[in-house]
This record gives structure tokens, C-alpha cells and sequence, in this order.
């Protein structure tokens, strides 16, 4: 009948009006994780910087006064070690649970929470290739500038524990924004696989060092390995997890990561898999370096409108 036809016209363009709503959400979720992983990254940047600069500060000697005698004993820090020793800071007066230390950590810890000493180099020095000069001041200020060992926590000097709650507190709260962002995403229907695209188009004029730095944050490096190997440097981690998903002769003409960088080479070599969430973000700086983004970009990603794809991003 007339009357069904026009029910059908009217379904078709409610239809296609909330389609192209939830596209618009999308794509203005998408932008946003993007430009709040950078601005994350870049506060980061300047707090590690702040860290560096303290001629009292010796990275070894500090993971030492971190680690509890377990920890120690196995040479890696974990959560629990990090949570009691902010907890003991008069100056730390934020509210957070293990868990959130726990997530702070993740960008440079095994699936276990457990962070190496490469790892712990990673989350504390600077990463930028112009800070180069400064990350190996650092490691020669350790090697010819004896010290007597710290044997507990209380005897870090108080500006480098001010710093390093500093930057640890940034880390903390750049990890709840990250949770929500993940949330939202999830929410919206947005997959995996069209983040990472989404991501590595928008990076894709960035210098490596930053590049890097981003992807290490956002940990899509080791959600789609396959991808984004070829456009990392030799010091990106390779982890079982990753070699368990690529076939052989992808791997054979990889360079391997052997050289021992200021930066950290990787996560924990163990039988221990990391674990790999897909999203990440964080709210936007004058400063940031993200590029402006690009109109409908999710549109050439053909960008999904399934109400939820949870399972994609679990």
C-alpha cells in the first residue's frame, strides 16, 4: 500500500540519519584518542625530562630502592613495590589502588605487571631523539659518578622522589583517561583493527623517536605487530606473543634488537606473553605535536556502525 511504502522511505532514512550519526561519533572518538595519547605522551616527555635533569638521580640505583625483597631477588618491580613506595610519599596525596599503578605500568611491563630494569629506563628517561644527549649523560652520570648503594626507599633525595612522583602521578591519571577512552570506543562499536589504522595513518608523518613513543604508549605496536615491524627501529621489543602470530618468514629478514639502548630494548624476554589492549588516550595540549586531523579519515577506513565489536577490543 501508499501508506507501507511511505513507513519504508521514512525507516530507511531514520535509518541512514543514525548511520551517519554514529559515523560522526566515531570518527570524532577516533580523533580524540589520538590527540589525548599525544598530549599524554608529550606531558610525559617534559616530566622525564625533569627527572633527567636532577644530577642526584641514578635510574639503577632508584629501581633498587623501589623493588621489596621479592621483587629483588627476580630483578623486576612490580605494582605492589610502586604502590607502597608512593604511598610513602608526603608529598604523593592522590587516591590509587594497586590496579591503577598496575595500568600506569603496562606500557612497560609484562603480563604479569612485572617491570625489568630496561622497562623502568623506558617509563623514566627521556625518549625523543633531540633528548638523546641527556639519556646517556644520565647512564655515565651512574657508571663514573660512584655513589654509596640505596638500600631502602627513604634515602632517594627528595627532589629526585618529587620528580618521580611527578611523573608516576601523570602516568597514573593518563591511565584512567586511557580506560574511559577505551570504554568510550567500545561503546560507539569502533574495532581494533580500524583503530590501528586510524592511528598509524595519523602518525605516519611523525619522526620515528615520536612515533615510537606513541605507539609504546598506546600499545597498538603489539596489537597489530605484523603491521607496524617494518616502521620500527631495531630497538623495539619482539616478544613471544608477537612471534606466536607471524608466521616464520615474516621474521626472516627482521633486524634483531641486540644492541642495549638508553631507552630500553623491550619488555621482559620471559616465557611470560604481554598482554596486548588495543586503545589508549588523553586531553589535548597547546603544544601537541599531533597534525590536524583528517576529515572523514574513518570513511577511507570504512569504518564499522555495529553498535558494539567488545569482543575486538578485549
Amino acid at each position: 500500500s501508499h501508506f507501507g511504502n511511505i513507513c519504508v522511505c521514512c525507516k530507511e532514512r531514520v535509518k541512514f540519519v543514525m548511520t551517519s550519526v554514529l559515523e560522526m561519533q566515531q570518527d570524532a572518538a577516533l580523533n580524540s584518542f589520538i590527540r589525548a595519547v599525544d598530549s599524554a605522551e608529550e606531558i610525559a616527555e617534559g616530566r622525564r625530562r625533569r627527572l633527567a635533569e636532577s644530577l642526584e638521580f641514578f635510574p639503577l640505583e632508584v629501581f633498587m630502592a623501589l623493588q621489596s625483597p621479592a621483587s629483588a631477588s627476580k630483578s623486576f618491580l612490580s605494582a605492589r613495590d610502586l604502590h607502597t613506595w608512593l604511598s610513602q610519599q608526603h608529598h604523593y596525596t592522590c587516591a590509587f589502588t594497586v590496579e591503577d599503578v598496575a595500568a600506569s605500568m603496562q606500557q612497560a611491563a609484562d603480563i604479569c605487571g612485572d617491570m625489568s630494569y630496561e622497562g623502568f629506563l623506558r617509563m623514566v628517561l627521556p625518549s625523543q631523539a633531540n633528548e638523546e644527549w641527556l639519556r646517556d649523560a644520565v647512564l655515565r652520570r651512574g657508571r663514573f659518578m660512584a655513589r654509596a648503594s640505596v638500600s631502602d626507599s627513604s634515602q632517594l633525595p627528595v627532589e629526585v622522589s618529587v620528580r618521580l612522583s611527578h611523573l608516576f602521578d601523570h602516568e597514573i591519571d593518563s591511565a584512567r583517561q586511557l580506560q574511559a577512552h577505551r570504554r568510550q570506543l567500545v561503546e560507539l562499536g569502533v574495532p581494533a583493527h580500524v583503530v590501528s589504522d586510524f592511528f598509524a595513518e595519523a602518525t605516519s608523518a611523525m619522526p620515528r623517536a615520536q612515533r615510537e613513543a606513541l605507539w609504546y604508549r598506546s600499545n597498538l605496536a603489539r596489537f597489530h605487530w605484523s603491521q607496524y615491524w617494518p616502521l620500527l627501529s631495531p630497538r623495539v621489543c619482539i616478544t613471544p606473543f608477537i612471534t606466536e602470530t607471524i608466521k616464520a618468514h615474516d621474521w626472516k629478514d627482521v633486524p634483531s634488537p641486540s644492541g642495549r639502548s638508553t631507552r630500553a630494548s623491550s619488555l621482559d624476554m620471559s616465557p611470560r606473553s604481554p598482554r596486548s589492549p588495543a586503545l589508549l588516550p588523553y586531553p589535548i595540549s597547546p603544544r601537541s605535536t599531533f597534525r590536524a586531523e583528517s576529515p572523514s579519515l574513518s570513511a577511507r577506513l570504512r569504518l564499522p556502525v555495529s553498535p558494539r565489536s567488545s569482543r575486538d577490543l578485549d
